[in-house]
């Protein structure tokens, strides 16, 4: 694989050359709140081979989260996804440890009612904003029976989360790339539980980053845009890491690979000198 050269740029630009990992974090993974809908039935829409799918994702998921939970704020990881141990500590590190506790516990068991941790899968697109560019989206009804998460049709044409791994490590220099694990379903779903109202508390949101020039660019999604939210937020003792849901994902994902073999350390970013200016490596 060809490797550029390393850029100082303004993070507008950068985003716009992140090839040819840029499709997928622009992938767009809604979350949304109705009163008005009408409920599913679960699993509405869903044929046997995407509750096959739905049932492996919601267990990987948990795998995912449970790597999580002994979160470690001087972990290099947590530097790079949630920002320094000097913003991170005390409110903010329980916050987060809770967070991927909750996300870890909430699997399907007989008292799904009594921990209030129901929950609707459905393929149905029922709220109708799926789109064509949407993994999926999550509905927490008010008053709350239970919440329901919807999977389009794009969710099922990526790679299981096994299949990620399997594909990210058969090559040495993409297994150290966390964009070549990036929007597995496993992944996707735990994107989706860390919405829930439930289990991502305060509310987790997808957080949109702005540029330098303070436009709004687009929502803190995959393992680049995350790391940035990190190193700019850091000076906003990172009220928005602790809130933004990919934040999360990418940090289990980066436990789970570590695991594995080691620290996934692309992509690069770092601070130069001149001012507004990060430096990433581009593959």
């Amino acid at each position: 694989m060809l490797r550029s050269a390393v850029w100082g740029i303004c993070l507008p630009t950068l985003l716009a050359i992140s090839t040819p990992f840029a499709q997928a974090e622009r992938a767009q993974i809604q979350s949304q709140t109705s009163t008005k809908l009408v409920l599913p039935t679960n699993f509405a829409g869903c044929d046997a081979s995407q509750t096959s799918q739905l049932r492996q994702a919601f267990k990987d998921a948990a795998l995912l989260a449970s790597k999580a939970v002994n979160f470690d704020i001087n972990l290099y990881a947590s530097m790079e996804f949630f920002g320094a141990p000097a913003y991170v500590h005390g409110g903010n590190h329980t916050i987060i440890q809770n967070n991927f506790a909750r996300a870890a516990a909430y699997q399907p068991r007989w008292d799904d009612w009594l921990r209030n941790s129901y929950l609707n899968l459905t393929c149905n697109d029922f709220a109708g904003r799926c789109g064509s560019t949407a993994f999926a989206y999550h509905v927490d009804p008010e008053p709350k029976p239970y919440p329901v998460l919807n999977f389009c049709p794009l969710f099922f044409e990526q790679r299981s989360f096994e299949g990620a791994v399997e594909y990210a490590m058969a090559d040495r220099e993409r297994s150290y790339d966390l964009r070549s694990y990036d929007n597995n379903q496993g992944m996707i779903f735990l994107h989706e539980i860390l919405h829930i109202d439930a289990v991502g508390q305060p509310k987790i949101t997808d957080i949109m980053e702005t540029t330098c020039e303070g436009r709004e660019y687009g929502p803190a999604l995959g393992p680049l845009r995350c790391k940035y939210l990190a190193f700019f937020n850091e000076r906003n003792n990172v009220a928005e890491t602790v809130r933004n849901a990919d934040s999360y994902v990418q940090f289990a994902m980066t436990m789970y690979v570590q695991e594995r073999i080691g620290y996934p350390h692309k992509p690069v970013i770092w601070e130069p000198e001149e001012e507004n200016t990060v430096f990433v490596e581009q593959v």
